[in-house]
């Protein structure tokens, strides 16, 4: 399936912004194993196995909430509002997400990173996967059109 236009842009945005993060940690100064410099590189944080668990662990549930999302259980705006929670959690998601999804608002660079999840979840079932993101493209043409706002965080 070869996507062309609007659609083909957000899905290679997504994927130019899965390669900005991997490339933005891998190339960081802490997972390089150097030390940081200060004023040029990241302040030294948590080691290279604790940034990779906490990757880890956030992709872990945003594959939960796409199943959710797939099961029906949540809804796009739920389903974009924890990964928003998600994204905030480290400090390179949100500047590459704005880079890739330059002329969204957060909320909907949010709604377009779950897409873009549910996109690469159904690849491989074309048949099955093109109703459910025919469905939520339009729901959130619908949000777009009379205000987008997700949901408030869980929490303190």
């Amino acid at each position: 399936m070869v996507l062309q236009g609007k659609q083909g842009l957000w899905v290679a945005g997504g994927f130019a912004a899965s390669l900005a993060v991997i490339a933005a940690i891998s190339f960081s100064p802490v997972c390089a194993g150097r030390p940081a410099v200060a004023g040029r590189d990241m302040e030294p944080g948590p080691g290279p196995d604790a940034r990779l668990a906490a990757t880890a662990r956030r992709a872990s549930v945003r594959d939960q909430i796409i199943t959710d999302l797939l099961a029906g259980r949540v809804g796009l705006l739920e389903a974009a509002a924890r990964f928003r929670d998600l994204n905030s959690e480290d400090e390179i998601t949100w500047p590459a997400l704005r880079l890739v999804f330059r002329e969204a608002s957060d909320d909907e660079a949010c709604c377009r990173q779950v897409i873009a999840w549910v996109r690469v979840r159904l690849a491989h079932q074309p048949d099955e996967g093109r109703p459910v993101l025919d469905r939520l493209e339009a729901e959130l043409a619908e949000c777009l059109r009379y205000g987008l706002t997700l949901p408030a965080p869980d929490g303190p």
